[in-house]
């Protein structure tokens, strides 16, 4: 599901942008290594308290916040 109104803030898309399956609700849909290295991954780029969405255009991760708005991970 796209998530409107957000935009994308390296490629400035605004109708691509979903946000990605926290390790807790995956677990069990997927293999478990695969899990581990998706929990491991999603640590390594977020916060416990961030979430990450994905660019669909530019395939570029993003730091979503309650407000609506999209970050880089990195600045």
């Amino acid at each position: 599901m796209a998530l409107f109104g957000i935009l994308c803030p390296y490629c400035g898309k605004s109708d691509r942008i979903r946000e990605l399956e926290a390790p807790l609700r995956i677990n069990g849909a997927i293999h478990h290594e695969a899990a581990a290295r998706y929990t491991e991954l999603w640590s390594t780029l977020a916060a416990s308290d961030e979430l990450l969405g994905i660019c669909k255009f530019c395939q570029n991760v993003l730091l979503l916040d309650g407000s609506r708005r999209a970050a880089p991970l990195y600045q």
